[in-house]
């Protein structure tokens, strides 16, 4: 098993917009040093050929970003193990509703001292930086790779699946931590479970409460 929990958030991303046509977001200093964005054409045939396949919404000054690093994580992981499961819990949408036409902004965000901000580059060095997971594309990439998406199912039914299968799967003093793992206010409902196998049996007890057409 190739288990992995929050580490696809953490990857780089390519911050892109639309004006007039799709332009890539780059990192430059202003005339002070401070860093501020710039809009540059695309010259990378890896992210203009992403672009294409993704179907944007071309909404003006709508901004996301493309996880190209987080494909070819995938394409090392899934060539790692020649039998047995993928498994990906992160926080992060299918490309329907991660590029959907009301998320103008995208999903890049930071974190400094527990508070979060739409302003990456306000705090260099001193924030950490994250965007969603595509898992639609990152599905995709694994399955390009000879892998089975068994199933995309958020952590509240995946860890309930499991308790239910094994009654002794928990114990009585960690009952308040899997509430809070599993509660929808909490991260029952933000964080998602990508389950992928090859020559391995699909009947897992975290997937018996997926629901079908999850990465549509």
């Amino acid at each position: 098993v190739f288990f992995s929990n929050e580490l696809v958030d953490a990857l780089p991303v390519r911050s892109v917009e639309f004006i007039e046509v799709w332009r890539e977001r780059c990192v430059i200093q202003d005339s002070s040093g401070a860093l501020t964005w710039s809009s540059v054409k695309i010259t990378d045939d890896e992210l203009g050929d992403a672009l294409q396949e993704l179907a944007l919404p071309p909404i003006a000054n709508y901004r996301t970003e493309v996880h190209l690093a987080a494909r070819r994580w995938m394409n090392g992981a899934a060539g790692f193990l020649r039998r047995g499961y993928l498994v990906t819990i992160d926080y992060g949408y299918p490309a329907s509703l991660y590029y959907a036409s009301f998320r103008k902004e995208g999903t890049l965000t930071c974190y400094r001292n527990h508070q979060a901000s739409r302003d990456v580059l306000a705090a260099p060095g001193e924030s950490d930086i994250t965007a969603h997971v595509n898992f639609t594309a990152l599905a995709r990439k694994g399955e390009e790779a000879g892998w089975t998406t068994l199933g995309l199912v958020d952590q509240a039914r995946f860890l309930t699946g499991i308790v239910e299968r094994e009654s002794d799967a928990i114990r009585a003093e960690d009952v308040r931590a899997f509430q809070t793992l599993t509660h929808p206010e909490h991260l029952g409902a933000r964080f998602q479970a990508l389950v992928q196998g090859k020559d391995a049996p699909p009947d897992l007890a975290g997937l018996r409460f997926a629901r079908a057409g999850q990465l549509d």
